[in-house]
């Protein structure tokens, strides 16, 4: 599955609903996250995905995550034990290498790689149903690219789940259109996105003109909608406006900023907090 859009349309929000909804009903849930600053790093977000599917993240020492990603492999696909190796690089183990892989040129190295994940992800999936989220697809690399094209050529009728989510400025990823459902988002229409700056603001109803103000200026963007209705009820104005006796209200209404990026709604809310919260966010941000 993919879900695409422009920023703040909704596609993470829909994908962690949808994760949720599958983890209620028994799924293993895996995330894999794509950066600006990984679009270079091989496969980046299936390297997470694969890191939490064989429980071997680099909390682990070596030893111990290499021990459960040979275990992963002997217990899921142990006709391809002899390739294990080939996640050496990928998942930074050391399984002992074999003759088969010393054997394998780069070109041919890649190419089993490709096999031994997709055979160990269809495994997986056998025992009990999988989904795989990778967020921010538009930033992924090229082997990530083609990892997710492999994959979609081989869904078949696997009870595995992989779902991307990017903008729609990415690359074009080319999926066998058999096997994948495309959604892509647009701009909410003037209702629900008047339904969710009030309820974002704690409140019924806004005035009229507060509404058009920000409605106009969101074009139809959830996140702007959902921050501006955050900062009305964080700033005290949604409290003055449901106070405000009609003939006051235009004048509220009118004191209002309303900002013209989801980038300075933010901003302004950060201002907002104390000195504290401030320093744990700038160390969080690092």
């Amino acid at each position: 599955a993919v879900i695409e859009g422009e920023l703040g349309i909704g596609k993470s929000r829909l994908a962690v609903e949808l994760a949720r909804h599958l983890g209620a009903q028994g799924w293993k849930v895996h995330w894999g996250r794509c950066h600006p600053h990984t679009a270079s790093a091989p496969y980046a977000p299936w390297v997470q995905i694969l890191s939490s599917l064989f429980d071997a993240g680099l909390g682990h020492p070596i030893a111990v995550r290499t021990q459960h990603v040979l275990t992963a492999v002997g217990r899921l696909t142990p006709d391809l034990l002899e390739k294990a190796p080939l996640l050496n690089t990928l998942l930074s183990v050391e399984v002992p290498l074999t003759d088969l892989v010393l054997s394998l040129d780069q070109e041919a190295g890649r190419r089993h790689l490709l096999d031994l994940v997709a055979a160990l992800l269809a495994a997986a999936a056998n025992e009990s149903n999988h989904a795989l989220f990778l967020e921010d697809f538009h930033w992924a690399d090229a082997s990530s690219l083609h990892l997710a094209k492999y994959m979609a050529e081989r869904a078949g009728r696997s009870r595995l789940l992989v779902c991307l989510t990017r903008r729609l400025e990415g690359p074009e990823l080319e999926l066998a259109p058999d096997s994948t459902v495309t959604i892509r988002l647009g701009e909410l229409p003037r209702d629900a996105a008047e339904r969710l700056v009030c309820g974002a603001a704690g409140l019924s109803q806004l005035p009229a003109q507060v509404v058009n103000a920000i409605v106009s200026r969101a074009r139809g963007n959830p996140l702007f909608l959902e921050e501006m209705g955050l900062s009305l009820r964080d700033s005290g104005a949604a409290a003055r406006l449901s106070q405000a006796h009609p003939s006051q209200a235009a004048q509220e209404a009118g004191s209002l900023e309303i900002p013209d990026r989801v980038h300075a709604i933010v901003m302004s809310r950060i201002d907002a907090l104390d000195i504290g919260a401030k320093d744990a966010l700038r160390t969080a941000a690092v």
